[in-house]
């Protein structure tokens, strides 16, 4: 569609979006959350609503559909479970007191491993957001139950032990660096989308766990001789606080473990324990 026949609002969404592309846009509406474009025809499609279109006038009439704000619990989980991440982009002034456009910015982004509403989850399980990485020969992995703030991280001399223990584990979404996504075909975990790579640095991912969690350095948390882990646990922090928009005042603690500490059972064994 020609930006010419695009209405002040449908430019506005489209400067929003072009922010968040990999991201379904909840688009604030009035008393509606609205999806145009490709957003719109997957969200009819999953959370079987009618799709229509805007400015059906001009040739090339924009797909749409939408739901009432105050039934974004209802709506939102079903897209969640499917895999998608959502940015929720919200009026941020008085319609009445705006001059022109209503100023809108996206509030949150809610991803599988990204959820702290407690309506939006499961009550018999962690809901884990993982990364991994690779660093100096060693294999990093963090996770993070962002709605309890439980945080863990742990570094492996090999590739299988990092697999087997991100199947024990099963997180709902996984941070993988492109070089190590390759040997993963986690059918039963969602692969972040466009992850920002450029946190894979030792001294930045240093300067992030030592600003967040007010400490001089990172043997305070066991992370001294565990570079990879160190990683992977600031890719975390800086992945969630990115979604949320703000900082983690409840993450408070980063515990480090080594597989010895644990009786540590294979995913084919554990999935058939009768775990309570």
């Amino acid at each position: 569609m020609k930006n010419k026949t695009l209405t002040p609002a449908m430019r506005q969404y489209l400067e929003i979006k072009q922010q968040y592309p990999d991201a379904i846009l909840f688009f604030r509406m009035g008393d509606f959350y609205e999806m145009f474009f490709e957003d719109a025809e997957i969200g009819s499609k999953i959370l079987e609503i009618a799709l229509t279109s805007r400015q059906k006038d001009v040739p090339e009439p924009v797909p749409m559909c939408g739901i009432p704000y105050h039934a974004l619990s209802s709506y939102l989980p079903k897209l969640i479970k499917q895999g998608y991440k959502v940015a929720i982009c919200e009026q941020v002034e008085d319609p009445k007191q705006a001059r022109g456009i209503v100023r809108r910015e996206v509030v949150q982004v809610i991803t599988p491993g990204m959820i702290l509403e407690p309506e939006y989850l499961e009550t018999s399980k962690n809901n884990y957001l993982a990364a991994i990485c690779s660093w100096g020969g060693g294999y990093g992995l963090a996770y993070l139950d962002i709605s309890t703030g439980d945080f863990k991280a742990t570094q492996f001399s090999s590739l299988d032990m990092l697999k087997e223990e991100l199947n024990r584990l099963e997180p709902s979404e996984l941070l993988t660096p492109k070089s190590l996504s390759l040997h993963f075909n986690p059918k039963h975990i969602v692969l972040a989308s466009q992850p920002d790579e450029a946190i894979l640095d030792l001294e930045q991912a240093q300067e992030i766990l030592k600003s967040h969690f007010d400490i001089p350095s990172l043997d305070v948390l066991g992370l001294k001789d565990w570079p990879a882990a160190a990683i992977s646990a600031a890719w975390i922090l800086h992945y969630a606080e990115q979604g949320q928009k703000t900082i983690l005042p409840h993450i408070t603690r980063l515990q480090t473990y080594t597989l010895d500490e644990f009786m540590v059972l294979d995913s084919v064994t554990f999935t058939h324990l009768e775990v309570f």
